[in-house]
């Protein structure tokens, strides 16, 4: 059978659907709220911005730490239909801070850096503060807690995996938000270096499973054993030659990126299935993040302008028939959309409809 001519050049990069510009400082994270009706990006200089994606205007703008951001996260309530959210930020500045979703009635500030520079305005309600180690610009891991104590709490406990404020090769696991410290000084025999990223996560029937990558280039999956009350290593590798950049974590399988040119994916549980190395041929992949349905993933580093690249997928909703105001249309329509949104180092963010 003949071959398919491949076309001769390259087809274009595809453009972006809208930029939003409000920072001055590069970007450092991004995360999608509300099932796609938000956005958060947070920079260098601590100011976070909430965006309404119907509408692409702020809602919120704070300054939530004195010093970069490195990861933030959102925290959903048990009640899904609650409009109420609790956003996630961890900053250099030592702390895990979290803050309660902005509310018309809180009326916080909405002006952007990039109007008026200073950020002075009334910040969104902080609801705890976790004094942390982030001196290897490692960012939390987090997850849920599956046991609910108190059957009338709006929310379940978070927890957050961060390196040790007395080794950063080793981690601790705090509860949110108690504050409380629940698992102390997770580490290893060898040496790896710094922990450079956390994922954590309940797998295998509900066992708190701890995914670390190190400065070493080595990546370790770690699993609680409530029944011996320690930790035990039962996967180990080390694909990359650089430290580890992210992480981003599947039921089966999660990804590695490196300051080397390599994406790693690895399998997760008994399956037997080997480690697979693509070499991208660009080194300092910064951020790698996973389609919901773990069919697609998207990347970014140092390469031009962008330094954090976030995929996301919603699930669409059935709604009731009808006729829809015009917010409610506008809301599903975004809510329906695969957004990739990407963070530069000009402060921008685009926003791209790819998949």
């Amino acid at each position: 059978m003949p071959q398919k001519a491949l076309p001769a050049t390259a087809p274009p990069p595809p453009k972006p659907a809208y930029i939003l510009s409000g920072h001055l400082s590069p970007i450092h994270a991004i995360t999608f709220l509300s099932k796609n009706q938000y956005l958060l990006t947070a920079d260098a200089s601590g100011i976070c911005i909430l965006w309404l994606l119907t509408t692409r205007r702020p809602i919120a703008v704070w300054n939530a730490h004195t010093n970069s951001i490195l990861s933030v996260a959102e925290w959903s309530p048990r009640n899904l239909a609650s409009t109420d959210r609790r956003i996630i930020t961890h900053g250099r500045n030592n702390r895990v801070r979290v803050w309660k979703l902005q509310r018309p009635e809180d009326d916080v500030c909405t002006t952007l850096p990039a109007d008026e520079g200073a950020v002075t305005g009334k910040a969104p309600w902080m609801v705890a503060s976790l004094e942390v180690n982030a001196l290897n610009f490692c960012g939390f891991g987090f997850c849920l807690a599956q046991e609910v104590l108190d059957d009338t709490a709006e929310y379940r406990d978070a927890l957050i995996a961060v390196p040790s404020a007395l080794d950063s090769q080793a981690v601790d696991i705090f509860t949110l938000p108690s504050t409380r410290r629940v698992h102390t000084f997770i580490s290893l025999p060898e040496t790896t270096g710094m922990a450079m990223a956390l994922a954590l996560r309940f797998l295998d029937e509900g066992t708190l499973t701890l995914i670390a990558g190190y400065e070493s280039g080595h990546v370790f999956v770690f699993h609680h054993i409530p029944a011996r009350g320690k930790w035990e290593v039962t996967y180990s590798s080390q694909p990359h030659s650089q430290p580890i950049l992210s992480l981003a974590v599947q039921p089966e399988y999660f990804l590695t990126t490196s300051a080397d040119s390599l994406i790693t994916w690895y399998p997760l549980g008994s399956s037997g299935e080997e480690v697979v190395k693509l070499d991208t041929k660009h080194s300092g992949l910064q951020s790698v993040c996973v389609r919901n349905d773990g069919k697609v993933f998207a990347t970014a580093g140092g390469m031009k302008e962008v330094a954090v690249l976030k995929l996301h997928t919603v699930l669409e909703e059935r709604r009731e028939e009808g006729k829809m105001s015009v917010e409610v249309a506008r809301v599903r329509r975004e809510t329906r959309k695969h957004w990739v949104a990407g963070g530069a180092k000009d402060g921008k963010i685009s926003l791209w409809e790819v998949f």
